[in-house]
């Protein structure tokens, strides 16, 4: 994991040793999500989770002396072929607590070969002050204890299991309304994390996987 003081954003990469369609359904299927996410001994409580483009997803971390909620909008969900990755998943990512606040993380899944997977992400944050503050908190520290048991996950036979469904919702309280998550609500989080950074252009090549200029690298700082 890679922060550099005074920038905007936070990057981070792990090599898997299976197919980047098995890692990319292991961030997609609800099913196999709550096996691996967050830190071991530590149960993920899914309330919505719908991964398509335009779709949605919260849910909570819950463990011994702590819990983390987690919840924002995916911007694009899509498996690709003949490019240079398989997969991409694009979404805002908002902990409980700091409303206002969404970082837009972009992950990429790339084949190796021998049957290997490479993801490569990245977190782009409102401000490098923001980006400071997360730096030092414990999502950063359970990324690499949820990648371990996604390890584990990835080696056993319940890795090619599932679901089969990429969407769930589930829990809604009676006489509660009932929430209009759409393509909508992620324009408006993503105008929200774009605020923050001087150059919309600058974030659309992050975004697209393109080399980015001395000039975005100044925008984001």
């Amino acid at each position: 994991m890679t922060a550099v003081p005074g920038e905007q954003g936070i990057s981070f990469n792990r090599e898997f040793d299976a197919p980047a369609n098995r890692v990319f359904r292991a961030y997609t299927d609800p099913t196999l999500l709550r096996q691996w996410t967050g830190p071991q001994g530590s149960e993920l409580v899914v309330r919505d989770f719908v991964a398509r483009t335009g779709g949605l997803y919260n849910y909570r971390i819950a463990g011994p002396g702590r819990e983390l909620e987690f919840f924002g909008s995916f911007h694009e969900v899509t498996e690709t072929l003949g490019r240079e990755y398989a997969a991409r998943i694009v979404r805002t990512v908002q902990a409980g607590g700091r409303s206002g606040h969404p970082a837009l993380e972009v992950l990429r899944f790339t084949g190796l070969a021998k049957g290997r997977c490479r993801l490569d992400g990245v977190w782009v944050f409102t401000s490098s002050a923001a980006r400071a503050a997360v730096a030092a908190t414990e999502p950063c520290s359970c990324l690499a204890e949820s990648f371990n048991r996604l390890d584990g996950l990835l080696a056993s036979a319940e890795g090619d299991s599932g679901s089969g469904l990429y969407g769930e919702t589930s829990n809604h309280r009676p006489g509660e309304p009932l929430r209009e998550w759409d393509a909508v609500t992620a324009r408006r989080d993503l105008a929200l994390t774009i605020m923050g950074s001087a150059s919309e252009e600058a974030i659309v090549r992050l975004i697209d996987g393109d080399s980015l200029s001395s000039e975005d690298l100044i925008a984001f700082g």
